[in-house]
Order: structure tokens, then sequence, then C-alpha cells
């Protein structure tokens, strides 16, 4: 395959002008190493023709394999002259979960950077849009920063989704449909799982960059960075009272059950102590022996049933005085 043949993992590249607006760039212009300032690269790392042309790109081999590899976690490593970050968004796909988070590969130095996801991601349309208009980043740095932003963005979003749904289910009547509400509530808890696995080690990197940058990064862009690791804690917080909040509507649900099993159960052990006697006398008087009192007699069934009547109402005021009734 020719070198300038355009291949499937290629999504876009830009040239910053500086002013928020970005030129278009081919996908042969980027050959050879070609030198662009400020150039901002989007590609799929798992397509074998991006990963040969990054081997082009002067890149350390333990760089390329991070950007190339089949599974990621946020990290920041730096390798001079640049830094390699991996991120996290969520998944905005359609038909796919929010916390299916989608991973971002990112290499930055001061005049190039390049993205590398297999799936896209809202938060990379939405800068390329702010590029369109005139609003966007002008500098790798405040590229980079803007799209922690909007994968931070993102992430408040998907949080606030999972409080609604808990609100709901706390506003609920819990008394309705036990199966179908457990069914709801273990279903997310699940899902509030995985965003805590990427967002907590994201957090991490991002506080990382920030105490330990490189020497190009402003301070500006330091203090954005903080800001937005601070609301990745805020996040995570809010992910644990989800995931509490859960639990406990959980207690009460199971303790709303437990409650009405033991009333029925109260009321079925009433019931059985009325009729344990007369079973008893019934029992008794039902015995196919000779000698039993009034066998002979013509009112001695009737006589028999007004005795179990007069028990049986006994039995029952006498658990309606002990307030047992």
């Amino acid at each position: 395959m020719s070198i300038n043949e355009i291949p499937q993992g290629f999504r876009f590249a830009v040239q910053l002008d500086g002013t928020g607006s970005a030129r278009s760039l081919e996908w042969s212009e980027l050959q050879n190493g070609a030198s662009h300032a400020t150039t901002w690269i989007h590609c799929d790392y798992e397509d074998p023709q991006i990963q040969e042309w990054l081997e082009r790109q002067e890149l350390d081999a333990l760089v390329i394999e991070a950007l190339t590899a089949e599974d990621s976690r946020p990290r920041v490593a730096l390798y001079s002259p640049g830094v390699l970050v991996g991120l996290r968004g969520v998944n905005k796909n359609p038909g796919a979960a929010m916390e299916d988070m989608v991973s971002l590969r990112v290499w930055l130095d001061p005049e190039r950077i390049i993205t590398l996801s297999h799936r896209s991601l809202a938060s990379v349309k939405d800068i390329q849009q702010q590029l369109k208009t005139g609003r966007g980043p002008t500098s790798t740095q405040g590229l980079f920063s803007e799209l922690c932003d909007r994968l931070e963005w993102y992430v408040s979003q998907m949080i606030d989704d999972y409080e609604d749904q808990v609100e709901l289910i706390e506003q609920s009547d819990l008394a309705e449909d036990h199966l179908r509400r457990r069914e709801g509530i273990s279903q997310l808890r699940r899902r509030v799982v995985t965003p805590r696995r990427y967002l907590a080690p994201q957090r991490d990197a991002l506080s990382q960059l920030s105490v330990e940058p490189p020497p190009w990064f402003n301070e500006r862009i330091l203090m954005h960075l903080k800001e937005i690791r601070n609301r990745l804690q805020r996040h995570l917080e809010d992910l644990d009272a989800v995931r509490d909040r859960t639990v406990i509507v959980q207690e009460e649900l199971q303790a709303q059950v437990s409650d009405q099993l033991n009333a029925r159960m109260y009321i079925i052990n009433i019931f059985a102590a009325i009729f344990l006697p007369l079973s008893f006398f019934t029992g008794l008087f039902g015995v196919n022996l000779g000698g039993i009192p009034g066998a002979h007699a013509d009112l001695a069934f009737l006589l028999f049933c007004g005795g179990l009547l007069v028990v049986g109402a006994g039995l029952m005021f006498l658990f309606h005085f002990k307030r047992w009734l």
C-alpha cells in the first residue's frame, strides 16, 4: 500500500491557526514526518496502517506500544519533549451504554497532538465544531485542556442521570412490584462500578500532570487542569453517594418485604392457634371407636358444633383482649 493512500483508521487532521480556527490537512501532508505547526491528528489505533504511520513519527517505542495497546487505563507518562496521556470518555454512541467508557490515547508535544480512539467520542466532535466556528483552542496544550474539560462535562451528565434514577426510586412506592425495583436498584449499582474504575485513575493522572507538567505548559493551563481534577474528585464522591443511596433504598425495600412477610405469617399463626384446639376436638371425637359420648344421641352433632363455635369465639376474644389480633 502507498503511504499516500488514506487508511480507514484516519479520522481527520487540522492545523491550528492560533486564532481559534483550523485548516484541514490531507493524509498526504502528514507523511514522512512532514512538519506542521500546531497540528491535531485523530485516528483509530486499531488500524494497522495507522500503527505503521506512528512508527514513522520518531516516537519512542514504549509510546507507540501504549498508544496502540488493546486495552488501557488512564495514565500519564513524560517522554521528552512530549507527554503520553491515557483518558476515558463517556460513550455517547447510539445504542451504547454511557458507562461503557471509550478509551482515548493522547500524545502531546509543543507542536503536535495525536489522539487515538477506536470508537467515536462526543468530546472530540465538540472541539471540531468549536474550531469550525472559530471558537476553538489556539495551541496543543490548550486543545488538550479543552479535551479534558469536555470529557469531564459528559461525565457530569452521566452522574446527573444516575442521581435522577436513584431519586425516582427513592420517591416511588417501594411496596409495589418488589422484584422489578430490586432489579432496577441492582442494575444501577452495577452501572456505577465501571465509571468509578476509570475516573479515579483519571483524576490521579491529571493531578500528576498538574504537579509535574512538561516545561512548556503555561500556568493558565495548569490551573485549568487542577480545576478539572477537582471536579473529577467531586464526581467520584457523587458516584459513592449514588452507590450508598442505592444500598439504603435496597435495605429499606428488603425491610418492607420482611415486614410484610412477618405480618402475613403473624395472621397465619393466629388462625393456626385458633384452629389448633378445634382440630384437636374434631380429631378426638372423630375416632371410630366405641364409647364416644353422644354417638347415639340425635342432638349430639349440633351440640358438638355449638361447642366448637363457643371455643373458637372464646379464643378470638382472648386474642383481642391480649391485643394479639
